[in-house]
């Protein structure tokens, strides 16, 4: 799959267990916008059979819990925080523990 990606960027990382992380700084204007570099990447991985998600944001971090808790997984430069404060206590990749002592407190978002 990270072969499949260098299409988008010479700059990626395997991220285990079932993500690859592109750096695309520079590379969307190659593509159009990055909405059109994540729909073009989607597609030809649903053409060999996957399903995949794309979140596009600033920093790693945000991206990460773009791509798998966001309904709208693209978010502008300097909204980070207005992006991540509707997401899951999941989406800041916090340990198991501590997301459960934070449940336990009544925190959720």
């Amino acid at each position: 799959m990270a072969e499949l990606c260098r299409r988008y960027t010479p700059s990626l990382a395997v991220d285990p267990p079932d993500g690859v992380h592109l750096n695309i700084t520079g590379c969307q204007p190659l593509f159009g916008r990055e909405e059109t570099l994540a729909r073009d990447l989607t597609r030809r991985i649903a053409r060999l059979g996957f399903s995949a998600r794309c979140g596009v944001a600033d920093t790693p971090g945000l991206a990460w819990a773009l791509a798998r808790f966001a309904p709208d997984p693209i978010a502008g430069v300097g909204v980070g925080e207005a992006a991540l404060a509707p997401l899951p206590m999941a989406a800041l990749r916090l340990e198991p523990h501590t997301l459960e002592m934070l449940r336990g407190l009544g925190l959720r978002r």
